[in-house]
């Protein structure tokens, strides 16, 4: 069997895990796989954890089995079309670099406010000044038809590193009203502070981008820079503390939901609260390695990343209890049978673009994004998982050079050994919303060797059939998988592409999602 010109291996759905009696309790210790890594890393003076391209995690996610029934891909097929229906959720800007303002003129069917700057990424034929309404087809694009695609597999679906809020900022959604000339969305700080700056309606309507521009700088500042190598690593040591105290004496053990060789996942209720947690649990000796992943996903601590709530260190055991996203991995929601609807792929993507965003901001690389790395909810979120080689940006070195990651996701520049920053997460980002569509990332059928060859000299990775699917998608994904970094867009930039308009609902998704998982047998 074949689709699109891979070799299919059919899937096994996912089984249930084991039950515990209400107690934690760990068999064989684990290799210090972490610390094997770091021996190599070139970057190990900072402490970001490198590795050569994982054949393993990607033979894994190639071996495969199962499709859904009948009913499923009927039910897939019907949930695609409510979500084609409904109107698409714009998003949000998440800790926005420098405020653009745009807007649509429904009176000569055009986008007003675009920077010049913006040519290189808008949908070919579309002019700098301005997005014809011909260019943007109203409503969701109808779901493409059912396609035989490569069914994945993963050898541990809930193997995740997970954050705690850490220098968490509200987000809020500010947009200007060109009829009566102000400014909506504001805080109640900030608009008192506009209220009484002198600065007329006439002002607001002639100059909106200068206008919130000089509020933000005078209400928080300048973008702050990249810390210091001193500075990231005080706060690396901050953002590390391990919890004091017995969690045995405060969690009681469900179930074991997942286990791998960085540790085993345990489903279990906080007897404080009664609420529903995720513990992994990991060998003592590995913490000094563990150090930065925990570290580095609270300082991304974002609504669209998974959570660390506390980590404790008992007897030979590192605990960490971690936000419970019942559902599955985004890669479970993907199937030979399963068309994923383009208004659901644009609402994964601008759940993951602000994840990056706000991570990119704050200098740090997640570096592994993939659907394996993915979280999907019954309620419809998505949230990003897995800091394993998650890495900080610093004055004294602002690009990284560690080949790491697993390679069908990786970008040329990384492959290559070459500097790179937060353009090689966008080009992670380009190959797993191209999965989503076709079902399987490229090259995944190839040796790693070859697949990483194929990342350097063949063409950019394109979708199977382009004509299924929207300009703004296929736009959406050249922008993101270019050759040359220089040429991506940042994923705040991707933000505000017209592809992003066209997300659902998280509701709509949550239906489309759910079922899907439901059918694999989770809970």
């Amino acid at each position: 069997m074949a689709a699109h010109g891979r070799k299919v291996v059919p899937r096994q759905l996912p089984t249930a895990g084991v039950p515990a009696t209400g107690t934690f309790g760990m068999s064989n210790p684990m290799p210090n796989h972490r610390a094997a890594r770091e021996a190599a890393d070139s970057d190990a003076d900072m402490g970001g954890p490198g590795l050569a391209a994982s054949a393993s995690a990607t033979a894994a996610h190639a071996a495969a089995a199962g499709s859904s029934s009948s009913s499923a891909a009927a039910a897939a097929a019907s949930s695609a079309a409510g979500a084609a229906a409904a109107a698409p959720d714009v998003s949000h800007p998440e800790q926005v670099r420098q405020v653009l303002h745009v807007e649509w003129d429904s009176a000569s069917g055009t986008f007003k406010g675009l920077p010049a700057a913006w040519g290189g990424v808008l949908p070919p034929g579309v002019s700098t000044h301005e997005v014809q309404d011909s260019s943007l087809p109203g409503g969701a694009a109808a779901a493409p038809g059912t396609r035989e695609a490569l069914a994945k597999a993963k050898e541990d679906a809930y193997s995740l590193w997970i954050s705690t809020p850490y220098d968490v900022k509200r987000v809020h959604h500010v947009t200007v009203d060109p009829a009566t000339a102000t400014i909506q969305g504001l805080p109640d700080s900030w608009a008192a502070m506009l209220a009484s700056s002198g600065i007329s309606k006439e002002q607001v309507a002639a100059h909106p981008q200068q206008v919130l521009r000089a509020l933000r700088t005078h209400m928080e500042g300048p973008v702050p820079a990249l810390p210091t190598r001193a500075s990231y690593e005080r706060t690396v040591t901050e953002a590390s503390i391990i919890t004091p105290g017995d969690p045995r004496h405060i969690f009681a053990a469900e179930k074991q939901i997942g286990a791998g060789a960085s540790g085993t996942v345990f489903l279990a209720s906080d007897t404080r609260t009664g609420e529903r947690v995720a513990i992994k649990m990991a060998r003592a000796s590995q913490l000094s390695s563990l150090k930065y992943e925990i570290a580095l996903q609270k300082m991304s601590a974002h609504p669209a990343i998974v959570r660390l709530r506390e980590a404790y260190l008992c007897t030979d055991w590192l605990w960490l209890v971690m936000e419970y996203v019942p559902g599955g991995t985004l890669t479970e929601t993907l199937g030979p049978t399963i068309d994923f609807p383009e208004p659901c792929i644009a609402c994964v993507c601008k759940e993951l673009a602000s994840a990056l965003a706000h991570m990119h901001r704050k200098g740090l690389l997640h570096r592994d994004l993939k659907s394996d790395n993915v979280l999907v909810s019954f309620e419809g979120e998505t949230k990003l998982a897995d800091f394993g080689f998650a890495a900080g940006l610093v004055r004294e070195k602002m690009h990284r050079t560690t080949v790491c990651g697993t390679h069908a996701w990786m970008a040329p520049e990384v492959v290559n050994g070459e500097a790179y920053d937060g353009k090689a997460d966008v080009w992670s980002l380009g190959i797993t919303l191209l999965e989503c569509a076709d079902g399987v990332p490229p090259y995944l059928d190839l040796p790693p060797l070859k697949a990483m060859l194929a990342i350097t000299t063949a063409d950019p990775p394109k979708l199977a059939s382009p004509e299924r699917w929207s300009k703004e998608f296929n736009h959406f994904l050249r922008s993101c998988l270019q050759r040359e970094p220089k040429k991506r867009p940042s994923a705040e930039q991707l933000l505000m592409h017209p592809f992003v308009r066209k997300a659902c609902s998280k509701a709509e998704f949550a239906t489309f999602a759910s079922y899907i998982l439901r059918a694999r047998g989770k809970t």
